[in-house]
């Protein structure tokens, strides 16, 4: 199994040890980090986690709190762990983004116009579907961060984040939705049947495969 995924196991597992102050606190900053950036190593980021959750249940068997262990300005230590963090390499970015790609790439073959002759491929979405995926991750990952922090405490400004996130994830989706429907507004092909079915297979086994390949990656680095 995946290291990264075997540390969140812990952490998860650690977490439910916690009082509810101390929980709500270590919550906070585990979101913190995790959102300042999709492209950071997960084991790395995880392992930092749990590294510090076994500190604090070890404080509060000595009757200590998250506070007494980190500070009373969380956002500052995250700040200092992200900082010394190794930065994201370009084939992890890389390979991010693709999975983006062939995803979205997928499921616009599954939804695009069919006819007689085979399926009509809007290009233009295939084009900026993806693009508007990855600036509306980005997007929602940064709405998320900045909320964790926040210095307002009226409920208008802890609900914000929520819709602001909403709006974005709908928009999204229908801006993807007009582009792909609109078949007018930009060149088309058509894609006669078969092809169209070995396309789609092609992408999911090569989907599939990346999945397979990191998950045997990882456990060559045990």
């Amino acid at each position: 199994m995946k290291k990264a995924n075997q540390y969140q196991q812990e952490i998860n597992q650690l977490k439910t040890q916690l009082n509810s102050f101390d929980s709500r606190y270590f919550e906070k900053l585990q979101t913190y980090i995790l959102s300042q950036n999709i492209f950071y190593n997960d084991e790395t980021i995880n392992l930092q986690l749990l590294s510090m959750l076994q500190d604090l249940i070890d404080a509060e068997k000595d009757n200590s709190d998250a506070t007494e262990l980190f500070g009373n300005d969380p956002q500052s230590m995250a700040n200092e762990i992200l900082a010394q963090l190794p930065k994201p390499k370009l084939r992890d970015q890389l390979s991010m983004s693709t999975l983006v790609i062939a995803i979205s790439w997928f499921f616009l073959l599954l939804s695009s116009t069919s006819t007689t002759s085979g399926i009509i491929i809007n290009l233009w979405a295939f084009i900026l579907a993806p693009f508007l995926e990855l600036i509306t991750i980005s997007l929602i990952l940064k709405i998320l961060h900045k909320s964790v922090y926040s210095k307002s405490a009226s409920f208008f400004q802890s609900v914000l984040p929520k819709i602001s996130i909403a709006i974005l994830f709908l928009l999204c989706v229908g801006l993807i939705l007009l582009v792909n429907n609109l078949l007018i507004i930009g060149p088309t092909i058509t894609l006669p049947t078969p092809w169209n079915f070995f396309l789609q297979g092609f992408i999911l086994i090569a989907t599939l495969s990346y999945f397979f390949y990191t998950l045997t990656k990882q456990k060559h680095k045990k």
